[in-house]
């Protein structure tokens, strides 16, 4: 930037017309007494055009301290940061109510949702509920009560006969009781 700055400096300032002239005889090859006419044309075109040249530079050196005086008047606002999103709390008296109440933990983010979204408190949006999480809440101890859970059941055991029908259907035996089992049973002949 200091060198561009140096650069129109020394645009600005016009040459003398004697320089002008020296430049243009020796680049074009003028004969300065036969050929005056040319050499004062030449000259000419040449001051006009050092001149426009330097009223632009002039022009944009001028905008430009004007822009730095104006940006060193008017500080450059900090941007504003984006508001977050509020998330709406409940109230000490909804979560007090929630803590008291016998509501199951997969059915409180659906009250609230709801008390938030019809803008009425926890305990009217679970008067509103209470019909639904009663089914809800029968449907669970159902389940509780007839859990047949994951595990495997053990089953009982099987008879010779049943237990070799198995295996001939081609249900083979997992652990290594029933391996040697069957081992024994295919040792031993049939009645």
């Amino acid at each position: 930037m200091d060198d561009e700055k140096k650069q129109e400096e020394l645009s600005l300032v016009l040459p003398k017309e004697d320089e002008v002239r020296a430049k243009v005889i020796e680049e074009f090859g003028f004969d300065e007494e036969t050929e005056f006419e040319r050499i004062d044309k030449a000259v000419e075109r040449e001051m006009h055009n050092r001149k426009m040249l330097s009223s632009a530079i002039g022009a944009k050196v001028k905008l430009r301290n004007e822009a730095d005086e104006l940006r060193k008047k008017i500080p450059v606002p900090a941007p504003e940061p984006k508001p977050e999103e509020k998330v709406q709390d409940l109230s000490t008296t909804d979560i007090i109510y929630l803590a008291k109440t016998d509501i199951d933990e997969s059915d409180v983010e659906e009250v609230t949702n709801y008390a938030k979204t019809m803008k009425v408190s926890v305990k009217e949006a679970h008067e509103f509920f209470k019909p639904i999480l009663a089914v809800r809440a029968e449907q669970r101890s159902t389940a509780t009560a007839t859990n047949t859970g994951t595990g495997r059941r053990s089953n009982a055991k099987l008879s010779d006969d049943a237990f070799l029908s198995n295996v001939e259907k081609g249900n083979l035996p997992d652990s290594d009781e029933e391996i040697q089992r069957l081992v024994a049973l295919k040792m031993v002949p049939r009645k």
